[in-house]
């Protein structure tokens, strides 16, 4: 498959200009993921065909900070694109790897995770 970013909450023209030019230059496919979609499986967004869509969930948990998703990454891809965010001034603390345990998640859940994650690692760095 098609290396792609799922991009959420990147809002900032600059940024999301910036980020677009990074992806096309890297020939990886640039997917941002409305609101709507949010309860979804990142497995489905992401074109799995063995993961199917969800019912919609009742309840919207708030999803502000911006989060990358990166699916179908080959590691040597990988090894170059995140260098690549930080040399570009693209910070975004939230992001995660496509995995076979994750695919069947939301993006609530995964925002969630990722969440807690970043702000344990802010309670360890000085």
């Amino acid at each position: 498959m098609t290396p792609q970013v799922l991009i959420y909450n990147v809002t900032d023209p600059l940024r999301k200009k910036r980020l677009n030019m990074l992806l096309l230059g890297m020939k990886i496919r640039a997917k941002v993921i409305s609101a709507d979609l949010y309860g979804q499986p990142i497995g489905a967004l992401a074109g799995l065909k063995n993961i199917p869509p969800s019912p919609i969930p009742e309840q919207f948990p708030d999803m502000t900070e911006e989060m990358l998703v990166m699916c179908h990454f080959p590691e040597a891809l990988l090894n170059r694109f995140l260098p690549a965010l930080r040399k570009n001034d693209l910070r975004i603390p939230l992001k995660a790897v496509l995995t076979p345990s994750n695919a069947v998640w939301s993006s609530y859940q995964i925002y969630g995770e990722l969440s807690r994650e970043d702000a344990r690692m802010r309670e360890i760095r000085p």
